[in-house]
Order: structure tokens, then sequence, then C-alpha cells
């Protein structure tokens, strides 16, 4: 009889969002590396080898990942049957379009509670049999339960340990990390940096600070990159960052007195799902470098701060002058909060409880 023992295990993964490598690829790869350390070898369905970019973004380093030709852009039913037969787990990052597998686990991920996502037609269901759902938090997960009736796990993302294992003196810097876009969940750096202009010139004790956007930018953003920069104009108080790596974005994380994410703003009334932030990475991160976090007060962000402990539930521009003043007035405030956010994302988004969630999961 042939011993099968050492063969490993093998895990698929088809996510047609990895040209941006932005928080939520950085979420589904990590689930990757925790099965890749129970053993698995891991087979990516991208046309393009990205491990270096995922190495040099995101600090995860893998020993299986291979990258596999992208079957799925082809379309081929008989082809992706017999591929996907080998396989013991596949993911996929939904973006509408599903189809048969025959690993013998599928889940499907998902980053973004987009309504037009699961309107199942009969097809479609059927297709769905031998799948289970995972969310990226709890908002996205009690939307698309309500939307499709079905259960949906959540495995949050951990915040890793060069977040927080380290202390250093803030400096007068209000940082917002997240991609250069204008559609759906947009980070509204257009609205930061106005917001910025304005606030300066109502309070006082702005008025040594800058701002810094940092994110990635996708060819058909360009053109609203391009606007980002127009509204900054040559002022030296705004810098305006593309294309960092994880090393650079995580300086910038470690001298950020404050932090903005204006992510569905003035959406909260109006129920625009979509267009919130289903949960937010970059604040955890944020949290967890001890930075004071002011979020829009809609979505995932509300699970991840508790207000006046943790971070600031901000509502309109205000809200934000007004607790922006308070802890410009108040260090010890200040530094109460950062603690208390650093304390909580080591309590509740450490490695240990994501991997033992994803093992509880997926392998269960």
């Amino acid at each position: 009889m042939k011993n099968t023992s050492r063969i490993p295990k093998k895990i698929g993964l088809y996510n047609p969002y990895l040209d941006v490598l932005g928080g939520g690829e950085l979420h589904i790869l990590s689930i990757l590396k925790v099965l890749e350390d129970q053993g698995y070898s891991i087979d990516v369905f991208w046309d393009q080898d990205l491990s270096e970019k995922i190495q040099t973004n995101f600090k995860l380093n893998f020993s299986s990942l291979r990258f596999r030709k992208n079957i799925f852009r082809q379309k081929n039913f008989i082809n992706t049957v017999l591929t996907l037969k080998d396989y013991d787990v596949f993911f996929y990052v939904s973006d509408g379009s599903y189809f048969f597998s025959t690993a013998k686990k599928n889940f499907v991920f998902y980053m973004v509670p987009e309504q037009k996502l699961f309107n199942f037609n009969l097809l479609t269901k059927l297709k769905l049999l031998n799948w289970r759902f995972i969310a990226n938090s709890n908002y996205t997960a009690s939307l698309i339960s309500k939307w499709t009736g079905k259960k949906i796990s959540v495995i949050y993302p951990y915040i890793d340990s060069r977040f927080y294992n380290f202390d250093s003196d803030k400096k007068k810097i209000i940082l917002s990390v997240g991609r250069f876009f204008k559609g759906l969940h947009s980070k509204r750096q257009d609205l930061i940096i106005k917001t910025f202009i304005k606030l300066k010139l109502q309070i006082k004790l702005l008025k040594e600070f800058k701002l810094v956007l940092i994110g990635r930018v996708k060819e058909e953003d360009l053109d609203y990159f391009q606007y980002i920069k127009k509204l900054a104009g040559d002022r030296n108080d705004i810098l305006i960052l593309n294309d960092l790596s994880a090393d650079d974005v995580l300086s910038f994380y470690k001298q950020a007195m404050f932090y903005w994410h204006f992510t569905g703003w003035g959406l909260r009334e109006t129920n625009s799902f979509e267009k919130a932030e289903h949960f937010g990475i970059s604040i955890a991160e944020a949290m967890a470098s001890k930075s004071v976090v002011f979020a829009y007060d809609f979505g995932g962000p509300v699970e991840i701060i508790t207000h006046r402990k943790t971070g600031f539930l901000i509502q309109n521009e205000k809200d934000l002058q007004d607790y922006l003043t308070q802890v410009l007035k108040n260090s010890n405030l200040r530094k109460s909060i950062a603690d208390n956010a650093r304390a909580h994302i080591i309590k509740n988004f450490s490695y240990s409880a994501f991997s033992k969630k994803v093992a509880e999961v997926v392998l269960k």
C-alpha cells in the first residue's frame, strides 16, 4: 500500500482582487499562512507571481506558496472541476461570479457587504450547496446573513506584534492609511484634506501638525489620486505617499499622534451599507501603535472602538473638532486612550486568537 502520510494537504485560493494587496488581501493571506503552519501547501490562482510583493508589503513569509495559472479567467467548467478536486480546502474571495467546486471543503470569504453579490438565482444556489461562508466582521456577517439566510462565520484579522512591540515619542502627525479610490467604501482622503485645512484655522493647537496620507493606487483610480494631490496643492503640511513598503508604513504609525478614518462619512442615517467601512484593519493597526483614532461612527469601526475609552466615534465635523481639542489640551486623556487602545488590540486581535479561530472555522 502506498504511504501517503507525508503528502501535504493542499489549499487553493482564488481572489480576483490580488492586484490591490490591501487590508482584505492581507486578511485572507494571513488565514492561509496559519494553515501553512498546520502543514498545508498553498496554491494561489493568479497569473503573476506576487511572492515578493506579499513579503514586502505584508511581512508574510510563506514556504510553500505557489502561483498557478488563473483558470477562472477562462471559465472552463471541465477544467475547473478537474483542477479543484485535488484540493482539501478551497477559498474564494467573491466578486459575484460563483462556480462549482469539487474541493473537499469550500469557503467563500466576504470583505464587502455588497448586496448585488447575493442576488442568488437557482443555478447560483446549486453552485453554493457545498460552500461555507466567512466574513471579516460582525457588521459584514450580519448583512450577508440577512440577505441570504445563511450562517456566516466571522474571522477577524489579527494585528502583527510589530505594531505594538515598541515605545516611541509621538510627533505632531495626523495619519490616514488606505487605498486611493473613489467608489464604494472610499477612504475619503478628499474630505480628510479639506477638514484638516479647515480645522488648522480653527484650532490653534493644530498649527504645527502635518497630515500624512498613505495608500496604493490602481490605474483606474489615477484621476482620483491626481485630484487628491491637487487638493493638497503645494502645502508643506500635507504629505501624500503611495506604494510604500510595510516597514515605511509602520514608521508612520509609530510617529502619528492621531489617526483619522472617514469612510462612510455622512451616510450613517442613510443605511448605505456598502459605502461604510466593513472592518477597518488600519484603525486597529493605529490603535495598536498608540495613535488616538477618530473614526466615523458607522459600520466596522463601531466593533473596534469603545467611544472615549479606546478612541473616538464621530458623526460630524463638530464632533471631530470638540474631541480633538479635548485631547490636544489634556495629555493625560490622550495617553489614557492610547494605552487603552493598545491593550484592547493585544487582547482581542492577537495572532493566537486569530489562529485559534481559523482552526475552529476551517479545520473542524
